[in-house]
């Protein structure tokens, strides 16, 4: 269960579909379930970085572009589910 994210994501047209492109790009690597993970985390990260001073919109793409392998580590929140 991922818990990164903000509502103000929900305020912006099309996250959806970029949530969907970012999932696919890291499935393109053979890993569906992984790929789905880091997508959500990707643009959770991304959109609690994009908050503060400015444009959110602005400041959501910028953070996508910069986002790094160690900014997921260092800021992701995953809660493991048991087994159903």
């Amino acid at each position: 269960l991922v818990s990164n994210g903000t509502p103000a994501l929900q305020q912006i047209t099309g996250t959806g579909c970029l949530q969907g492109a970012i999932v696919a790009t890291y499935a393109s690597r053979g890993q569906s379930f992984d790929g789905a993970l880091l997508g959500a985390l990707t643009l959770g990260i991304c959109g609690e970085m994009a908050e503060g001073e400015g444009n959110y919109l602005a400041n959501l793409m910028d953070s996508i572009g910069k986002i790094c392998p160690e900014n997921i580590k260092n800021k992701m929140e995953v809660t493991e589910l048991e087994k159903f």
